[in-house]
């Protein structure tokens, strides 16, 4: 999960959007969140519970945001349980393990529809895409107008190898 939240805030004070929720129901149980990058370079809450995480394996998970830590105000934070709480208290509530405070550096997390077509050479940007991409028949195809392709830009983006 990468950049979700906005630029700037109607409320300088009230910066809550979660990357992730957590809600446990009585019956859940073998769930796993394990191995995920969670980066919010901007501001906005990580991730959120509004109760324990039983049930939930959560383990080995690498967490940034540009907030505070410990927060400093309920409504900013890196992480809120019914306000906002440290790392030290997310991890003792969760009971997660093996995670890192770390920025990840990605070689060009910002990729668009729009980056994409002008990767291309083309203008217009998703407009143009999407004009492109509905005219495709298997008379008038073009793999550069597929959601495969521009899904491995982006995907390149974050560092990760193109699939077919």
């Amino acid at each position: 999960m990468y950049d979700w939240s906005r630029p700037s805030w109607p409320n300088p004070d009230d910066h809550r959007a979660d990357g992730f929720k957590i809600t446990v129901l009585a019956s859940s149980t073998n769930t796993a969140f394990h191995n995920n990058a969670i980066q919010q370079p901007i501001s906005g809450f990580i991730g959120y519970t509004g109760n324990s995480c039983a049930g939930i394996s959560m383990r080995d998970n690498t967490y940034y945001s540009a907030e505070a830590d410990p927060p400093t105000i309920w409504s900013k934070g890196w992480f809120e349980i019914s306000g906002s709480v440290s790392w030290s208290t997310w991890m003792s509530q969760t009971g997660e393990t093996g995670a890192t405070r770390q920025q990840v550096a990605y070689p060009d997390p910002n990729r668009t529809i729009d980056t994409y077509m002008a990767s291309l050479g083309l203008s217009g940007g998703y407009d143009a895409f999407m004009s492109r991409a509905r005219q495709q028949s298997k008379d008038n195809w073009d793999p550069r107008f597929t959601a495969a392709a521009v899904n491995n830009y982006v995907r390149a983006g974050f560092g990760i190898r193109v699939r077919y």
